[in-house]
């Protein structure tokens, strides 16, 4: 009885870190590992992203068709969830028209990137527009990147400087993903393939300055690091869920015991169509490593 109990606890510990077939009724399947698992919803990964499908979009997991019951078709939390948006007219050729230059996925060996010279702090991703000390590029479009558009030269109130970062977000659901990133690269369009990771080993934080158009505007997380491919990331760092003020704040995500080595992903914002029905409009500024 106690190595029967011993395999079930084993069991339920190791069952998760398995990649689960998941077909939504969209006819969409994924092959991926699920994160979290309530009556409502399910949170899965996707390229190192958590990302939320609710019951009633779910079709069946591992070859299990969901019942209604189960899909939450007979709860009353069922009709908590706002609506997502669908491809419409107001946004008839997506925000942002460009096709993101993503890699095929890799499935050879990883390996170690070179690590460089030890770079001093601070050390910027975005000072101002035209600034010496910008590094990274914006070119990482993840998911439904026809609804967003990015402005690295808006005079709109800015923090500091002439300028400051904006990011329109439509939420109308261009490329049928539901949600939007973007990640800082170094050097552009660098998924992981290239070998020129920078070494921020200095660095205990990095800070930055954000509102919202409005306030209210849900991000689910800016982050630092997380792309993996040939050349990872040599460490992952993140907010968490962020609801922006209408005023300029300061956020910090911590990097202590953080491995700051390799760094090609230096900065990323996610959000998506389920905390914003109706899009979000934010601005950045100061964004940088200390």
């Amino acid at each position: 009885m106690k190595k029967l109990l011993l395999f079930v606890i084993f069991l339920c510990v190791i069952l998760p870190c398995f990649s689960e077939t998941i077909k939504l009724k969209s006819s969409k399947i994924l092959e991926t590992t699920i994160l979290e698992k309530t009556d409502r919803y399910i949170k899965v990964d996707i390229e190192g992203i958590p990302i939320t499908y609710y019951r009633d979009e779910i079709e069946s997991i591992d070859g299990v068709a969901l019942t209604n019951e189960m899909a939450g078709e007979k709860s009353s939390q069922a009709t908590a969830r706002a609506p997502r948006r669908i491809f419409t007219r107001d946004c008839p050729e997506g925000l942002y028209t460009k096709h993101p230059n993503m890699p095929h996925a890799y499935s050879g060996p990883k390996r170690t990137g070179t690590v460089g010279k030890l770079q001093d702090m601070p050390f910027y991703v975005y000072a101002d527009k035209g600034s010496a000390k910008n590094h990274f590029f914006p070119y990482g479009l993840m998911g439904d990147y026809g609804d967003a558009k990015y402005s690295y030269i808006s005079t709109e109130s800015p923090y500091s400087g002439n300028s400051c970062i904006k990011i329109e977000y439509c939420a109308c659901g261009f490329q049928s993903a539901y949600w939007s990133g973007m990640y800082w690269q170094a050097p552009a369009n660098n998924w992981g393939t290239i070998d020129a990771g920078y070494n921020l080993s200095q660095a205990t934080k990095l800070t930055f300055w954000a509102r919202g158009e409005k306030g209210g505007e849900h991000i689910e997380e800016f982050k630092v690091g997380g792309i993996r491919n040939e050349f990872s990331d040599s460490d992952l760092a993140t907010t968490g869920p962020l609801t922006l003020k209408k005023e300029w704040m300061q956020y910090a995500i911590d990097l202590k015991g953080k491995d700051m080595s390799y760094i090609i992903g230096g900065f990323c914002w996610v959000a998506n169509t389920d905390a914003n029905p109706d899009g979000a409009i934010f601005y950045l500024d100061e964004i940088k490593f200390e």
